[in-house]
């Protein structure tokens, strides 16, 4: 068995194991090595450097080569004695890791070490900017001289690794990405491909919760997307506050409704009480949650676009304080993160949805990336949740649970819609443009021989290229179309030459 070193060394010795796993696990053997598995670490390290058995040396290890596990910390300081900081900070009153370890118990849990000042010093960062996503401008904490820079509140702050696959996430620009269509297809075949790109976003967001066959919600969704995304954007979380996610929840479900606002119970996500996939935080934590939330808009503004939205989203569904809605809100909440970062200007959206919903694999990857989390959470507490007889949930671990919801390792997540948004760009964006474009060209080439208003020409054109010809319905509308047996041939013929290679979706 490996001989462990800092977090796993602590859990092990304290019988605490988190929920979400150790990014990096460290064990001695005989000399370094590093092995990397989908986003997690394996370091091995020679004997020299083996801490003592005590838990402060074993916490000062973790915290310089493993990062901030802020969910495993919250369980430690819940149960190691204070005496241990204490009497480290006695020792090494100066230590950056002793003064990171005290600032992180009192954020954490609230209590207070009762330690004089360290007095001097330089102030040192609570997270690594190397290792993590933080907050744009920290807060100097002069009892610790520390600088806050946490990307949230104690009551909810996700944790996103700085890996190699964030690095590169980090690198990418959506708006230069949308640059390069405007290039190649030009501002006005975009700007028409925005309204119908509108559309298809809210087709595929009630798709992807199999409710694609309502028309009057579609078009509901699809108006609150290009009125509300980007509303107020001199606020970094104006579609965050309460009054606003209430409005937008009543625009997206309508008046029908059952039920509407901030839930006041504890909910699960499934399909019914057998098939229980994940289960939400109580409701009495809903109110600080959503403050994180919102601190995580404001402190991390100039962060990666990409990486804001993504936790934005993703923190949201996980949070699920909507009685009816979250999903839809959740993707909402993808464009107008991007509109406000000014990674997308107005009038786009991007139809993320459409690319998630485009097929089974698509699907399937958008299930795994929010399972993520749920998943492991679900496997810890499966014995922990019942149904009475009218089907109430009853989840008898709450507070056990409480440090995974709050404090969410989300990197797995943000690389994945990072990804999303780019194959949205490059695949949707592109074949929606490439198709009005192809469309435009057929119906100049059709205005050669025909004249007709465009509306008429434009269900002409669809139509051949729907079909390979001119439908029954449009021969009774336009009799010339079965006698002129030239012009029909002419028509196809154009339409068929500018939609040759055409391999997109209709």
């Amino acid at each position: 068995m490996p001989h462990y070193l800092g977090y796993q060394w602590l859990a092990d010795a304290f019988a605490l194991w988190p929920v979400q796993r150790f990014r990096i696990a460290s064990a001695l053997g005989g000399s370094r090595s590093t092995t990397q598995d989908a986003g997690y670490a394996l370091e091995v390290y020679p004997s020299s450097y083996n801490p003592s058995d005590a838990a402060c040396d074993h916490l000062r290890f973790a915290l310089r080569y493993e990062g901030v596990h802020l969910e495993f910390l919250q369980r430690l300081f819940q149960t190691m004695p204070d005496r241990v900081l204490i009497d480290w900070l006695i020792r090494e009153p100066s230590s950056q890791y002793a003064r990171r370890a005290g600032f992180l118990l009192e954020w954490l849990t609230g209590r207070s070490l009762g330690v004089p000042d360290v007095g001097k010093g330089n102030y040192v960062d609570a997270l690594s900017a190397d290792d993590h996503l933080t907050a744009g401008t920290g807060i100097n904490h002069k009892k610790w001289r520390v600088r806050d820079n946490l990307p949230g509140t104690p009551d909810w702050c996700p944790v996103v690794y700085r890996n190699s696959a964030i690095r590169a996430v980090e690198t990418r620009d959506v708006g230069t990405a949308l640059k390069q269509l405007q290039v190649e297809f030009g501002d006005d075949t975009l700007q028409r491909s925005a309204v119908w790109l509108t559309t298809k976003e809210s087709r595929a967001s009630f798709a992807i919760e199999h409710e694609a066959d309502q028309e009057d919600r579609l078009r509901r969704f699809a108006a609150v997307m290009a009125r509300r995304t980007g509303f107020d954007p001199d606020s970094p979380f104006a579609n965050l506050t309460d009054e606003a996610l209430i409005d937008l929840q009543r625009a997206i479900v309508g008046e029908r409704a059952l039920d509407y606002g901030m839930r006041d119970s504890t909910i699960f996500v499934g399909d019914d009480h057998n098939h229980v996939h994940y289960i939400a935080p109580p409701a009495a934590a809903l109110a600080g949650m959503l403050d994180g939330l919102r601190a995580f808009a404001d402190t991390t503004q100039g962060r990666s676009p990409a990486l804001r939205a993504a936790v934005l989203s993703f923190g949201f569904v996980y949070i699920h304080p909507m009685r009816d809605g979250n999903g839809r809100i959740s993707r909402f909440l993808i464009n107008d993160s991007l509109r406000r970062d000014n990674a997308i200007p107005a009038p786009f959206i991007l139809p993320v949805s459409a690319t998630i919903a485009s097929n089974g694999m698509q699907r399937a990857r958008y299930d795994n990336a929010l399972e993520g989390f749920s998943r492991p959470l679900m496997q810890r507490h499966a014995a922990d949740y019942s149904f009475d007889a009218n089907r109430k949930l009853t989840f008898s671990a709450e507070a056990v649970a409480l440090p995974a919801w709050r404090y969410p390792d989300l990197t797995d997540q943000a690389v994945y819609l990072a990804d999303i948004i780019m194959e949205t760009i490059h695949t949707q964006m592109r074949e929606e443009a490439d198709y009005l474009r192809r469309l435009q060209t057929a119906k100049e080439g059709i205005k050669i021989v025909l004249e007709g208003a465009n509306s008429n020409l434009d269900r002409i054109v669809r139509s051949i290229h729907s079909t390979g010809d001119i439908s029954r319905k449009l021969e009774a509308e336009f009799p010339r179309l079965v006698s002129d047996k030239t012009l029909r041939r002419q028509l196809v013929q154009i339409v068929g030459e500018a939609f040759e290679g055409w391999h997109g979706q209709m």
